[in-house]
């Protein structure tokens, strides 16, 4: 027997394009990430201010090859900072405080192992605040249970330089810390 494709509601049309559900990825990923940092300096101050996004980022890369990602990172950190001040009075002050920074990074990321849905990677982020500059180097693994999404944890560390206004010493702040995202893969 013969079947009316009119009476089913699909018509066939000679040429037409077909659309499949896959789509050709375009090598961008957004990553949400959350952190949890430790202080390197014995640091018993609280932190300046508790922020919405406070130890939150977002990060975007773009795929230049199978291994290799760049791309910029923006977060909300603290910083604990140690520094000394010279007075009008000529004595010697130290200022202890952990303020609330937003950091703006350029990203590097390698994969360099793949197994199953498993990818270990290293990356570095070098950057700036208000106040100095940043480096972070991460190693961490991410693992993807579909080409939509992926789930990473990594362990960084990071430190700010910075000068005080009165003073041209050179400072550093390290810290050590945790690093967990959602990655949408575009």
């Amino acid at each position: 027997p013969e079947v009316n494709s009119s009476a089913i509601g699909f018509v066939s049309v000679i040429g037409a394009p077909r659309y499949d559900n896959y789509i050709e990825p375009m090598g961008v990923s957004i990553a949400i990430n959350g952190n949890q940092y430790w202080q390197l300096q014995s640091n018993t101050l609280p932190e300046s201010t508790i922020p919405k996004f406070s130890n939150m980022g977002l990060t975007v890369l773009y795929d230049v090859s199978d291994d290799w990602s760049l791309g910029f990172d923006i977060r909300q950190e603290h910083f604990y900072q140690e520094f000394k001040v010279k007075g009008n009075d000529d004595m010697d002050y130290l200022y202890r405080q952990t303020p609330n920074y937003i950091t703006y990074s350029g990203v590097v990321k390698f994969d360099f192992y793949e197994f199953d849905y498993v990818k270990l990677f290293a990356q570095s982020m070098a950057g700036m605040t208000t106040t100095g500059g940043t480096g972070i180097l991460m190693a961490g693994a991410e693992y993807s249970p579909n080409s939509a999404y992926t789930f990473a944890l990594g362990i960084e560390y990071s430190i700010l330089a910075f000068k005080n206004a009165n003073n041209s010493t050179l400072y550093f702040s390290p810290k050590f810390g945790f690093n967990y995202s959602i990655i949408f893969n575009l």
